[in-house]
Order: structure tokens, then C-alpha cells, then sequence
């Protein structure tokens, strides 16, 4: 009839059309949710000095920013950690090899046994083993014990090694009495000895050490600084400046005193014995 085509009319008008399509709220939600925004964002902060001043000065003063920036940085250091087993490997070969005993680590259940014996006759390595493993265990978010693992190298064998620092797969710690603190980066084959520290300046970015590095009795390399690899760092040498491969530094503070060709000290010479044994060089040069 023709009162109900007009009734269905009338219900049609009152019913709520379409949504009409959403439109960002603000400025802020287009940079945060727009690959668009995002890219135009990153290209300002990143290319222009004013842009990455704002960008720090806004990490440092807000709560917001300092607990993103921590978030992001602990996200950073936990990718770069080695695995477990990698590690394990390359320790126990560095570590027999210093002892003149060719290491025999051809499976699992070997791997075990070497780390077995190195862990009774070398309490360094049986400390970067447990380092290791309060690696692995904080990256999976383990409560309690990475703090009560620290704890216990740096009463007993005095190895302060922070929760920043990344040491790459074969890293040689003859004894105790170091010290790495801050965002620190250490290279495989690298040798540091007693009395070393690894420390930081005026910021939470400390030094990057380069691969198959001898660190001397008594250094300390600080600050936001780059070894190169293969370089020799003198005993009791104050490192303030980057250091250039194959470069030998002396004194306080460090000045280069030697720089090495690559046939001079090719990558797979073998390391002096003075500095494993905690003795200081004999000269400032580190590498004879």
C-alpha cells in the first residue's frame, strides 16, 4: 500500500548513512601511523643538524623518550650478543691454543669436555663461561640470576663486564681485574689483560675494539673511540683518540708510535706470551 512504501521511505531517511572514510586525528597521528609520515620524519631528524639536536634534546629531557631510547638500545645490544654455543666454541679454541694445547672440538659432547677441563684449569675462562651464559640468559628476559651471575665474577675473579658491552666469540681474558662499562664493542681474537679498563667519558657510548687486538696491563681506552684491528696498546696507555690498524700507542696520553704493514703482522700471527702472563712489556711497543 501506499502508507507502507511511504513509512519505509521515512525510515530509510532517519537510518545513519555510510561512515564517511576516517581522516587522521592530528599531525602527530600522520607521522606516527603513515609509512609516508614516518619516512618524512626520519629524513629530517636524520639528514639536518637541527633536526637530530631536537631528536636527542627530546630523548634526554622526557621520560617518554629516555625509557623509548633505553628500550631501543637494549633491543640493539641484544641482537648483537653471540649464541651460546658459538661463543662457548670459540673460547675454549682460543683459550687451548694460549695454553699449547691444540683443542679437539669436533662435537658436542667434546665441546663439553674441553669446557670442562678449561673451566678446572683456567678460573678465567670458567668466568667468561659464566658471563656467556648470563648473556644468553638476560637476553630472554631472565629475572634474578644475570644480576646474582655478575655479581659473582665481580667478587670473586673481580670481571666487571657491564650489560652493554658485546664481546664477539673468541675473546682472550688471561685473568681477572677488568673492567668494561658502557656501549662497548670487543673483536674476536682480541687479548685484554689485568688491570685493563674499558670505560666511558662524558656519554653512555664507550670504545669499539677491533679484531685481534692486544690490550696491555694497566690500559685504559675510554670514550667513544675506535681500535682498529690488530693494533697494540701499550701497558698503563690512556687512550683518548681512535687508534688505526695495526697501530702501536704508548702513554699517557696514548700518542702512536708504530704503524705496522699487513706483512708485518698478518691476522693469523700467533700472540706474544709476556702479556698473557700478566707481566708488563718490556718495551712500550707491545708487540715483540
Amino acid at each position: 500500500m501506499w502508507w507502507r512504501s511511504l513509512r519505509h521511505k521515512r525510515v530509510r531517511e532517519r537510518s545513519p548513512s555510510a561512515p564517511a572514510p576516517e581522516k587522521p586525528a592530528s599531525l602527530e597521528q600522520y607521522f606516527q601511523e603513515s609509512p609516508e609520515g614516518r619516512a618524512f620524519l626520519d629524513e629530517v631528524f636524520n639528514a639536518t643538524p637541527e633536526g637530530r639536536a631536537a631528536l636527542e634534546e627530546h630523548f634526554r629531557t622526557s621520560a617518554e623518550g629516555r625509557t623509548r631510547l633505553g628500550r631501543s638500545l637494549s633491543d640493539e645490544i641484544s641482537r648483537g650478543q653471540p649464541t651460546f654455543l658459538e661463543a662457548l666454541r670459540w673460547d675454549a679454541a682460543l683459550y687451548a691454543s694460549h695454553m699449547f694445547e691444540p683443542p679437539q672440538i669436533k662435537t658436542g659432547l667434546a665441546l663439553l669436555r674441553e669446557a670442562v677441563r678449561l673451566s678446572w684449569q683456567s678460573d678465567a675462562f670458567f668466568c667468561l663461561l659464566l658471563y656467556r651464559l648470563r648473556v644468553r640468559l638476560a637476553v630472554h628476559r631472565v629475572p634474578v640470576l644475570p644480576t646474582v651471575l655478575h655479581h659473582v665474577c665481580a667478587m670473586l675473579w673481580q670481571l666487571d663486564l657491564g650489560k652493554n658491552a658485546v664481546l664477539e666469540p673468541g675473546v682472550y681474558i688471561p685473568h681477572g681485574k677488568v673492567v668494561i662499562d658502557g656501549i662497548v664493542r670487543v673483536g674476536r681474537g682480541t687479548m685484554i689483560t689485568p688491570w685493563v679498563t674499558l670505560g666511558l667519558t662524558n656519554s653512555i657510548q664507550g670504545p669499539s675494539i677491533g679484531r685481534d687486538v692486544l690490550i696491555g696491563t694497566g690500559a685504559k681506552i675510554l670514550g667513544p673511540i675506535q681500535v682498529g684491528d690488530r693494533a697494540r696498546i701499550a701497558a698503563n696507555s690512556v687512550v683518548f683518540d681512535d687508534v688505526p690498524p695495526g697501530a702501536t700507542v704508548a702513554g699517557a696520553p696514548a700518542k702512536v708510535v708504530r704503524v705496522s704493514g699487513d706483512e708485518e703482522n698478518p691476522p693469523d700471527r700467533a700472540q706474544p706470551t709476556a702479556m698473557g702472563s700478566g707481566h708488563p712489556p718490556a718495551s712500550p711497543s707491545c708487540s715483540r
